[in-house]
C-alpha cells in the first residue's frame, strides 16, 4: 500500500512541476523557459548532458526516474563502536 501512496505523492509533484514549468498538455512557455522536455530513456542523459552545459539561455529538462524499493540496511547500536567510528572520521585516528 506504501508504494502505491508513494507513487500518487511523484505523480503529484510532476503534476506541480509541469504546472509551474509549462510542459503540460505541449505547452512550452511557462516561466519565459522556451527550451523545455521532458527525459524518460537513459540513452537521453547523454544528450541531457550536451544540453545543460552548451545551449544558451534557461533550459529546463524533467527527468523522469524508475522508483525502486532498496534494502533497509540497520545502523550499529553498539556504542563504543559508534564513539570510535566517530572519533576516527573526525580526527583520524581511533
Amino acid at each position: 500500500m506504501k508504494e502505491h501512496g508513494d507513487r500518487q505523492r511523484c505523480d503529484r509533484s510532476q503534476e506541480a512541476i509541469r504546472h509551474i514549468v509549462g510542459v503540460a498538455g505541449g505547452e512550452q512557455h511557462g516561466c519565459g523557459i522556451s527550451d523545455c522536455s521532458t527525459v524518460t530513456d537513459k540513452s537521453d542523459v547523454g544528450q541531457l548532458v550536451k544540453d545543460l552545459r552548451f545551449k544558451k539561455g534557461p533550459v529546463f529538462r524533467l527527468v523522469k526516474v524508475m522508483v525502486e524499493k532498496l534494502n533497509f540496511v540497520m545502523p550499529p547500536q553498539d556504542g563504543a563502536h559508534l564513539k570510535d567510528r566517530f572519533r576516527q572520521a573526525l580526527l583520524g585516528h581511533p
